[in-house]
């Protein structure tokens, strides 16, 4: 499963310092948990992470949160993705740059969730943010690799699941739940921009290049034309047709989502943002959350 990691093929690089760091990443979170959570109560008020601690300049609860955990299911979770995503791309990168990415995607999911809930009576914890941001990392630098995860049990190209991920956590993002949706998608942004930023050379697969390639000069957004003329100075973009319908209504009345539905609508966001989908797709993804929920 893991025989196409880049490491593992002649010239890749293998750094052993960066499996260290995740399995000492691990260990922390774990020692930490079983020393703490018989009296989670004593310390949620100076290490978890809110509003309120942030107006109180308790300036050191974005960090201390990212190793605090609800309970069993969370820390295993957590520890179980960091294991997954980390062991594919800290050999690649190196203890020091894994750790820049770890830190950094998981203080930007705190503070981003933050913005989103200033008022929230609730305090974030967990490692969520930063494990959400190391899985973006390893689409971004092993797009290709297949990957077999439970509970879905086929293979899927890390940048699908990433897709996948991305999607459903805008989803639910609508629903009040206690899972802060916002940390991780804070997390995917504040890993993608040190990868942009410091790594640009590794990036294999740039699943914000629609957003991001413009700041020197406008690009055109992917799937579209643009026709010069000499008359005069405007750009007349012109959309290719649409794509002949499918049975993406069948989906909607009842059947199960079919692999090659969601590869359709998976492919046209990643083209074109998921601002592209027509509201039938939508219900699509809807519906094959729920079918992965129910598989579970």
């Amino acid at each position: 499963m893991f025989s196409d990691r880049i490491y593992s093929r002649p010239g890749g690089r293998n750094d052993a310092s960066g499996m260290k760091c995740v399995f000492t990443l691990i260990l922390i979170n774990v020692l930490i948990y079983f020393f703490i959570q018989p009296n989670l109560g004593q310390f949620i008020d100076e290490f978890t992470f809110n509003s309120a601690g942030f107006r109180n300049l308790k300036l050191w609860q974005p960090l201390t949160a990212m190793f605090l955990h609800a309970g069993g299911t969370h820390l295993l979770l957590n520890m179980w993705g960091l294991y997954l995503f980390g062991s594919l791309v800290a050999p690649q990168l190196g203890a020091l740059s894994f750790l820049e990415i770890y830190f950094v995607g998981g203080i930007a999911g705190n503070i981003f969730w933050m913005l989103f809930n200033w008022n929230s009576p609730f305090p974030l914890l967990g490692a969520s943010g930063a494990v959400f941001g190391v899985m973006m990392v390893t689409a971004m630098l092993q797009p290709n690799l297949e990957l077999i995860v439970f509970p879905i049990f086929i293979p899927l190209k890390v940048k699908t699941m990433v897709i996948i991920f991305i999607v459903i956590e805008i989803i639910s993002n609508a629903k009040i739940d206690v899972i802060a949706h916002t940390a991780h998608l804070g997390g995917l942004l504040g890993a993608y921009m040190v990868v942009k930023i410091f790594h640009k050379k590794k990036i294999q697969w740039d699943p914000l290049s629609f957003i991001f390639s413009g700041a020197a000069k406008t690009r055109t957004p992917p799937g579209w034309k643009v026709n010069d003329t000499s008359k005069t100075n405007e750009d007349y973009r012109q959309r290719p047709p649409a794509s002949p319908p499918h049975d993406d209504a069948d989906a909607e009345d009842g059947d199960k989502v079919s692999q090659g539905q969601l590869d359709r609508i998976l492919d046209k966001i990643s083209k074109s943002g998921i601002n592209s989908l027509a509201e039938s797709e939508m219900n699509i993804l809807r519906k094959a959350r729920e079918q992965m929920k129910n598989n579970h």
